[in-house]
């Protein structure tokens, strides 16, 4: 991910110094930005004013509490701390700091997923499911601690989308799977989530190390309100609606790219040939873009996910995984 930061870096911003554990990692990253390889202790010490943290699991809390010590601002990749204790430190010393402490979750900015934000605003009905291929060899995203698998990869991004297009964090949540695909119960790689939200709203989640699908991609979200539906497909780049007049599809998607009616009277939205960069279809660019804004203001972007919901979606995360482990459903608090 370190890597498409770097080829994402929004005008007028830029990089100055990487730090890595590999350390030819960092100086093609360097040489690629004509920033310097540099220590933690020399970037905390130096004048940037905000620092992005894109790192194994395990690493990053103590380089997150390094940066907000320094008072500089922290977009830091999903999730924001693998338990909740420590994902609610972290938000606190951003408070105290008062400074920005940015989670990527980049498919908030993903245009088409903003576009169905703004069509449907009152969901209440989401399911979906994130299907990847198992992860080669016994690198550190197998890791217990380290990665901890797919839920902690994939999972948390869909969990963050859902609680954004239903306004809210669920009351209860229950979740059925285990160690399917590889048979290392230290690390679960299936999960059947449901989330129940007030008001008889539910959501559904599928988070499985079980392939991608040749059809429906390996990020799927489809929303409803009851009337009015909508599907993104093709990794959240694309979206299928129904049910949408003709002046809301303008507001939503003036010039996101095309919207055709297919032969079942359904709109399909999709990038145009220009947009076809993945940063841009997956929300990378406009993520950075924006936290570069708020790098320049002290002011978080009103589609930023703040500290509050980086501890909301590890919360979620590790409730959903003991509920595996239990076979029980789970009040779900934050805990902070």
């Amino acid at each position: 991910m370190g890597r498409r930061h770097v080829q994402a870096c929004p005008a007028g911003a830029a990089y100055t110094g990487f730090c890595d554990r590999d350390p030819t990692r960092a100086e093609t990253l360097a040489h690629a930005c004509g920033g310097a390889v540099q220590s933690v202790d020399q970037i905390m010490a130096s004048d940037v004013q905000g620092v992005v943290v894109s790192t194994s699991h395990d690493a990053r809390t103590k380089l997150i509490e390094a940066a907000l010590a320094a008072r500089k601002h922290v977009l830091v990749d999903p999730p924001l701390a693998a338990t909740v204790p420590a994902a609610g430190r972290l938000a606190q010393a951003a408070a105290a700091a008062g400074v920005v402490c940015q989670v990527g979750f980049h498919f908030r900015y993903a245009p088409v997923v903003q576009a169905v934000r703004s069509l449907l605003d009152a969901p209440t009905f989401v399911h979906g499911h994130a299907f990847v291929a198992p992860w080669p060899g016994t690198g550190w995203q197998r890791h217990l601690v380290a990665g901890g698998g797919t839920m902690w990869w994939w999972g948390v991004h869909l969990l963050d989308l859902i609680c954004e297009l239903m306004r809210g964090a669920p009351l209860r949540v229950y979740a059925a799977g285990g160690a399917v695909t590889r048979g290392a119960p230290e690390v679960p790689d299936t999960a059947l989530c449901t989330l129940h939200f007030s008001n008889n709203r539910a959501a559904a989640l599928a988070v499985a190390e079980a392939g991608v699908p040749d059809v429906t991609s390996g990020l799927l979200l489809e929303v409803t309100d009851g009337t009015r539906r909508a599907a993104l497909w093709d990794g959240l780049h694309a979206a299928g609606l129904r049910g949408f007049d003709a002046p809301a599809l303008r507001r939503a998607w003036p010039t996101g790219g095309d919207a055709v009616a297919n032969a079942d009277g359904e709109v399909e939205l999709h990038g145009t040939a220009e947009s076809q960069d993945v940063n841009v279809l997956d929300g990378v660019t406009a993520q950075l873009a924006a936290f570069a804004q708020a790098v320049r203001t002290g002011v978080p972007d009103a589609h930023a996910a703040g500290a509050a919901a980086g501890v909301r979606a590890t919360a979620l995360a590790r409730a959903l995984l003991a509920s595996v482990r239990t076979g029980e459903p789970r009040t779900f608090r934050l805990g902070i």
